[in-house]
């Protein structure tokens, strides 16, 4: 009998032992799982963080732009003020005097 009863003590010891293979697997691939999640997370927000950065850098040129527009606009209305004040000291150079007044 006791070949009977170690047979049977054996068979459970394998079946345990393949039920404890299958839950590690499950749980592997459930840290997998994870772990790929937690990764593609990350290459989102580094993705994320390297378009802020972009958009920050577009930002700071386009101001940049702007400025540099806004300077060019001023000194043409400069130039054309000097231009216009110019024309109006030369065309009272030429008026009789009393026109002037």
């Amino acid at each position: 009998m006791g070949g009977f009863f170690d047979g049977f003590d054996r068979q459970a010891s394998i079946t345990k032992l393949n039920q404890n293979n299958r839950d590690m697997k499950d749980m592997a691939k459930g840290i997998g799982q994870v772990v790929a999640q937690a990764v593609a997370q990350q290459e989102r927000t580094n993705a994320e963080t390297a378009t802020n950065e972009e958009l920050w850098e577009e930002i700071f040129r386009l101001q940049q732009d702007v400025l540099d527009l806004r300077y060019s606009i001023d000194k043409r209305e400069c130039h054309r003020l000097a231009d216009e004040a110019r024309t109006h000291y030369l065309m009272s150079l030429r008026l009789p005097r009393e026109w002037n007044n």
